[in-house]
């Protein structure tokens, strides 16, 4: 039988033992717990990196495209300059456009004025030639009606010795007269292309500076909702991170807490 000494002795060994145990039992779960701890803390580390590369690309083509921005925002620029040049001489040719529609109303006028004029003149020809006749110096009849045109008949009048100074006269003024109507005429033709001309340039530039503004601004749009679409995903990622830093933290914390336990 053992003796009472003896058995608390045994008892105390038995209590050290297990106090041993218990303390390496504690130990191995804080040596587990720090080593996952150490594992996901690295792995989340892992993911801030790739995190972190991912936020400098992207940043990187945004700084690309608000420079392509910039640039087509100063092309636009210059644009605008062009355009408020061009607006100038469009106001300039519409000018020119008025004056040449003056021009050909008053053309329309003088023209009708020089008909009546020609006419005038005609008749007055005419009845020179017929008191010419009356007194014999030539057949009126001949001149007149023989005649095939009224060139043919101006024709044979410059060839008539008989005319009097006051008759050349009258003809004169009336070859003057059709000169200057055909001389208005052309002109008018000419200021009815030059308008034409004139208007299709200004339709021309009006279509060239649409398209143009068009194009500046279809880039420049493009440009800022790329920008805008990678600053919401560069804010995806800092929101990312921020989760990470909390997760690292966390994996940080757990430790003391098991060894506390």
């Amino acid at each position: 039988m053992m003796s009472s000494s003896k058995t608390k002795t045994y008892i105390r060994v038995i209590a050290i033992v297990l106090a041993v145990l218990m303390a390496a039992g504690v130990l191995v779960n804080v040596v587990a717990s720090l080593s996952a701890s150490a594992t996901s803390i690295a792995d989340l580390q892992q993911k801030k990196n790739e995190l972190a590369n991912q936020k400098k690309a992207v940043q990187a083509k945004i700084e690309s495209a608000e420079y392509e921005k910039a640039s087509v925002v100063e092309k636009k620029n210059l644009l605008d300059q062009q355009i408020i040049l061009t607006q100038q001489e469009i106001d300039e040719a519409v000018k020119l456009i008025d004056e040449y529609t003056a021009f050909i109303a008053q053309a329309e006028l003088d023209i009708i004025d020089l008909q009546a004029q020609e006419e005038e003149q005609w008749q007055a020809y005419k009845k020179r030639v017929r008191v010419m006749e009356e007194s014999g110096n030539i057949s009126y009849l001949e001149v007149l009606f023989t005649a095939t045109s009224f060139s043919e008949l101006l024709s044979r009048v410059d060839s008539v010795s008989e005319i009097m100074e006051k008759d050349r006269n009258i003809y004169n003024d009336l070859v003057d007269t059709r000169n200057e109507l055909t001389k208005l005429k052309e002109e008018k033709e000419q200021a009815k292309i030059d308008q034409e001309n004139e208007k299709a340039e200004l339709e021309s530039k009006e279509r060239d500076l649409e398209n143009q503004v068009a194009q500046a601004e279809n880039l420049i749009a493009q440009y800022q909702e790329a920008i805008n679409s990678n600053k919401d995903l560069i804010s995806e990622i800092e929101a990312e991170d921020a989760k990470i830093d909390q997760q690292i933290k966390d994996a940080e914390n757990t430790p003391s807490d098991v060894v506390g336990e």
